[in-house]
């Protein structure tokens, strides 16, 4: 009767540490895409030919130490697609721009490349749009 018993205990072994396992996977915090625009004075920044500009999002708490780098495209407009591709967890986020190759149309202060930047802003849960970020007003 003991080989019964532990031929059955195996079977429901595994399907149990299975189906922990699969709790991890996929799963974690929710996150969010979300779609928004760099100006320039409140006209869309038009980033250079040769240009790679960055949105930079910093987790405006201490922990997590990750940081969300989103392209902006010709137009001026990036999405926050995070590192899996399904958004960024919500929350408030000091914002960076980077320009490290320059080439566009404006010079990016460098006070707005770090995570010390004055610009803040947040992303909602269920809301797909951004606050738009001017260049040459930073704070606002």
């Amino acid at each position: 009767m003991k080989k019964t018993t532990s031929r059955a205990f195996w079977p429901l072994a595994a399907a149990l540490a299975f189906g922990f396992c699969c709790a991890g996977c996929g799963g974690g915090p929710p996150m969010q895409k979300a779609k928004g625009q760099v100006l320039v004075d409140g006209k869309n920044y038009q980033v250079g030919p040769r240009e790679q500009l960055l949105v930079i999002f910093y987790p405006d708490v201490d922990q997590p130490p990750t940081t969300y780098p989103a392209e902006v495209k010709s137009d001026g407009s990036y999405e926050t697609v995070g590192l899996e591709g399904r958004g960024i967890p919500p929350g408030k986020y000091r914002v960076g721009l980077s320009s490290p190759y320059g080439g566009g149309s404006v010079t990016i202060p460098k006070e707005l490349g770090l995570s010390s930047s004055p610009i803040v802003r947040e992303v909602v849960l269920g809301k797909d749009t951004i606050e738009p970020i001017d260049i040459l007003k930073p704070a606002g």
